[in-house]
């Protein structure tokens, strides 16, 4: 497994995967930086996270998922572009421990994604309310919780980009879960948790065994496709 994760390392370009995962908090920061300037400036800041609050209600399934799809697709897109899947299900490694070093691959910068934006605007946050430590744990729940909650769709989606060769069909495929996802029932599997905490809906109770219920399921299912799925070279 220390080998797998070796070669993983040399194969993959940090520089593309550290980009997003850094800019990308700073960025949202700013947003709301901003907002809060507006808000406090006419005088709108009575409750200075209640706009951030109604905001990430509103949004923070979409950019989840569209964190999850960025990172999928970069970390798996180098086997399809050389054709590597062959040669590296040559290896004397079982098949699975392949899948699970991509999915830890893909899980580690998303959730480094979430930690990072919950403590940039957290940080600014600050600035704006008295009642400092609160804020900073209520956007910890609110910030980051869900990115935690979106680890079943991290898998759907590892599985999609490592079993479509085409990069642009695996994206596409997540960019319509990312339109329509909000329209489906919240029993439709994966969004039920992810929903409930970015919602804030009183279904704390089911959460976590929904939660764990979707990991093991999506998790078998994924390594059942993937141990019937032949790779071909990508040099046709």
């Amino acid at each position: 497994m220390k080998k797998l994760f070796e070669v993983e390392w040399k194969k993959q370009s940090l520089i593309i995967i550290a980009l997003p995962m850094i800019v990308g908090p700073l960025l949202i920061s700013l947003i709301f930086y901003f907002l809060l300037i507006y808000l406090s400036e006419n005088g709108q800041v009575e409750q200075p996270w209640m706009s951030i609050y109604e905001l990430i209600k509103m949004n923070w399934s979409y950019i989840i998922i569209t964190i999850v799809i960025i990172f999928s697709a970069v970390v798996v897109d180098i086997e399809h572009k050389f054709g590597m899947w062959p040669r590296l299900l040559t290896f004397p490694h079982q098949k699975w421990k392949l899948f699970l070093v991509k999915l830890i691959w893909i899980i580690t910068p998303v959730q480094a994604f979430g930690i990072l934006t919950w403590f940039s605007i957290s940080t600014i946050s600050l600035f704006y309310t008295e009642y400092q430590l609160d804020s900073f744990k209520v956007l910890g729940s609110l910030i980051y919780v869900p990115f935690i909650f979106a680890t079943p769709f991290i898998i759907v989606q590892t599985l999609i980009s490592i079993v479509i060769e085409n990069t642009f069909v695996s994206i596409g495929i997540g960019m319509s879960i990312f339109l329509f996802h909000k329209v489906l029932s919240f029993w439709w599997l994966p969004w039920g948790p992810l929903l409930c905490a970015v919602n804030g809906d009183a279904c704390e109770n089911i959460s976590l065994p929904v939660f764990l219920l979707l990991i093991i399921s999506y998790s078998i299912f994924s390594l059942l496709v993937f141990y019937k799925k032949s790779f071909s070279s990508g040099v046709e």
